[in-house]
Order: C-alpha cells, then structure tokens, then sequence
C-alpha cells in the first residue's frame, strides 16, 4: 500500500484505525500488543511520532458491533492487488501480536481477505511466517 497517499487523509486513516482494531477486537479481549501495532501502524502512515487526537479518539470509541468492513475497505480505497495484499498483511500484523491466532481472528481475517479477492493459501501464509 502506499501509505504516503494516506498522510493527512484524516478521514482515510480512521477507516485503517477501524479495520485494524476490528483486527484487534476480533476476539472480543483487548490486548495491549494489538493496541501497539495498530497505533504505530498508524503512526508510520501519517508520519507522526504521536496520533493526531482524532486519529486516537477513534481508536478508543471503536465498536466491533458497530464496524461496516465493507464501508470501511471503501473509505480506504486500495487501488491495487499489492495495495490490497499490503493491507491484508497489517490486519495480519495485528492479527499476530499476541503470538496467537484465536478463531474469531482467523475468521476476521479470512471476510477481510475475502473482499479484497485474495485467496486462503495467502492467508495461511502470512499467519504462518
């Protein structure tokens, strides 16, 4: 993905913010771990050494029950396969900070795949590396 098309897109980043706590959340347990990488996930693409409160406000106030993951891959808009593959390799990213796949994760992560047409060999392989 190139994460520079996203720096200063608010409204963009906060759909990344949903995507990867849904990831985190995916479980139903909050982990400190997952918290990290999605806050420096989206750290790195905004270029920032500290959220934007926006950016941090939405991470706090996401609700699992509430996230739209097709709206929210909409808002993101990847462009490309490799855009798409990058995508799904932070949601595994997050998926995989705890050192463990639950269930609920693993079918998290397979509808994200799903949408974004990529295939369940390439899930397999990025929680297995």
């Amino acid at each position: 993905m190139r994460w520079n098309t996203m720096r200063g897109d608010i409204p963009r980043v906060c759909a990344l913010s949903d995507l990867l706590m849904a990831a985190a959340l995916s479980d139903r347990k909050y982990e400190e771990d997952e918290w990290l990488v999605v806050a420096s996930t989206l750290m790195k693409v905004l270029g920032v050494a500290e959220l934007p409160p926006e950016v941090e406000d939405r991470m706090r106030g996401f609700d699992p029950d509430a996230h739209d993951l097709d709206a929210t891959l909409a808002a993101i808009r990847p462009e490309s396969d490799k855009d798409r593959q990058d995508l799904l390799k932070v949601v595994a990213k997050v998926v995989l900070a705890d050192h463990e796949v639950h269930a609920d994760e693993r079918t998290y992560i397979d509808r994200v795949a799903g949408a974004l047409g990529i295939d369940g060999a390439t899930v397999e392989a990025l929680l297995t590396t």
